[in-house]
This record gives structure tokens, sequence and C-alpha cells, in this order.
């Protein structure tokens, strides 16, 4: 089986704040009966590998036979590639390589007590992936599309879909705003229209699908319904999905994770692979939410929390199925 996975591959920059606070007037007026002044302690920065087709790619090389990388990297990702290849077993293609640096993010993650905050910020960004690259490079059998930061039109979306027997969607980098100062990363309400990403599979979060539709919750599934046979939205430690007009739910145990860093894409992969396997979309379900969580549960940052071993997502997937709901 031949599964594609395109997007960017990046290089990721992961702070970790923690935010302790002092007391040091309680008489002042904070609108909570006192003040506190904050010490802010940064824990030492970790540069990492990231991106979907490393993230769902390395996933779809575990449990399947081959993945197809299709993406865009500068030339300062030379030694990572080669860590990928000699660490992971994953090869970027030559092709992939241009003279434009690599995307680049910062990712920072604050910790108040139980509470926790991210802010994402681009630092780079590499070529666009264009129909081009594709050449005359024969068919997939599945094909993973999550671009990160708008580097695949629908065009190039498209050809990709043409090639392949199943596309799953995960539109994230589709929605994304870049604030010109300071690379802050947020989303934005767009007028992209749904209609034109007829896939078989979509993946939203609760933010996403309300930039997609305009609406929240299970209404954002319903509207998103209607330009999928399949579409998938996470709310926390729920995921619900819609699939041949019922929605089925399942929910997990919290995890206070180290690193949730490409979780999603984890689940895409998992996910497409399981459900060319059996052509079962509430086993595929399953089966992507037990990888997700098995990387989450991990500890571990960055590619080294993708899960290793098939069997033991397969057994954590068997348990979940238990608990869907529809």
């Amino acid at each position: 089986m031949r599964i594609a996975v395109a997007s960017h591959a990046t290089i990721d920059h992961i702070v970790r704040t923690m935010c302790k606070s002092l007391d040091t007037d309680r008489s002042g007026d904070d609108g909570m009966g006192g003040s506190c002044s904050e010490v802010m302690k940064d824990e030492e920065e970790v540069i990492t590998v990231g991106g979907p087709v490393c993230y769902a790619g390395l996933m779809v090389s575990r449990v399947c036979d081959s993945m197809i990388p299709v993406t865009r990297v500068g030339f300062d990702f030379k030694g990572y590639a080669d860590m990928l290849s000699n660490r992971y077993g994953m090869s970027i293609p030559l092709r992939a390589f241009c003279d434009l640096p690599t995307t680049r993010f910062r990712l920072v993650i604050r910790m108040d007590g139980t509470r926790q905050s991210r802010s994402l910020y681009l630092l780079a960004r590499c070529a666009d992936i264009t129909q081009d690259m594709l050449g005359d490079q024969e068919g997939f059998d599945a094909c993973i599309v999550s671009p990160v930061v708008d580097e695949l039109d629908i065009d190039a979306i498209m050809a990709l879909a043409k090639r392949s027997n199943f596309t799953f969607l995960d539109p994230q980098g589709l929605l994304r705003r870049i604030d010109s100062i300071d690379g802050h990363v947020s989303l934005r309400s767009t007028d992209l229209d749904p209609s034109r990403l007829r896939m078989d599979a979509i993946k939203v979060d609760l933010d996403e699908a309300y930039a997609l539709t305009g609406m929240h919750g299970l209404d954002s599934l319903h509207r998103l319904s209607k330009y999928s046979d399949t579409v998938v939205l996470s709310m926390d430690n729920r995921v619900f999905m819609y699939n041949n007009g019922r929605v089925y739910e399942l929910t997990t145990d919290i995890i206070a994770s180290r690193d949730s860093t490409g979780a999603g894409d984890i689940f895409a992969g998992a996910y497409t692979s399981a459900y060319m396997s059996s052509r079962d979309a509430v086993w595929a379900l399953a089966y992507g939410v037990a990888a997700a969580y098995i990387a989450l549960s991990s500890g571990r940052i960055g590619l080294d929390k993708v899960p290793n071993s098939k069997r033991d997502v397969e057994y954590h997937a068997y348990t979940l199925l238990e608990r869907v709901k529809h």
C-alpha cells in the first residue's frame, strides 16, 4: 500500500515556560482581593523536526507498507534529513530541497499550575508545494493532505486527490493568519468555500471548524458533512465523527501531556492506514485515537512520541472501540 503525506516538513523550536505567582501585596486591588507578581522561568528550548509529513508519515511507515513524502525543505534541513533517515528510516527526496529556508516555527507552551496555553510563531517559510512537483509520479492508494502555512493551494490539493483513491484533509494551514510584525500564528475566518474541499475525510478541531463554517460544535460537524463522506471533530478528550449519516463519539481519559505537538498528525496517519486496511471508519477512528493517546501519554518530545509498536496501538484501539457511542 502506498500512502502519500503532503505538507511542509518543519523545524520546531519548542519552549516551555513556567509561571510562578508570588503573593506580594494582599492589600492591593487586583479584582481578586490582592495582587501578585509573576516570575517566569524558561526551560531549555528543544529544537526538533516536525510537520505532518514527519509525524503522520512516520506513523504511516510503522503500520503500513510504503509512505511517500510530498514536501519542500531548504538546504538547512540536510542534517535533519540525515537524522530522519538514520534514526527513523524516513527519506526526504532530493526534489524536495530548494534555496529557501525550511519552514520554522517557535512554539511557546506556558504552564500556569494545571493550566496550559500555547502560542505559535512563524520564523521562516519554505517554497510552495506545487502540482509540477508530482511530475509523472504514479498514483497513491491514499493521501494525507495537511498544509501548515498555506503551502498547498486548492489546485495542488485537488491534483493530489485525483491521484489518490482516498484523501484525508486537515485544513489547518489554509486557515492560519500570520502577523506581519512578529509572525504570531492565529486562525482566521475564511471565505474559502468548503464545497471546494470535497475530500473522503476531513479532520478539524473546534476553532478550525468555526473558521470554516462560522458554526460551533456539532453544528459545524453537520455543515461539513455536506462536503465529505467522513468528518472528524476533536474537542479536547472527546472526538466526534460523522460517517454515512451517523455521528459517533469517543471519549478518552484526560492526559497532561508534556508535548502535544503532532498528535493530530499521528491520528491522521493511523486513521488513514487503518481505514485503508479495513474500510471500516469506526475501527479507523478507534485506531487513530489510540495512536494519538499513546503518543500523548508517552512523556516524550517530538517524533520520539510516535508509537513504534503496531501491536500496542491495535490493543488500545480494541479497548477504545468498546467506548464508541452512536
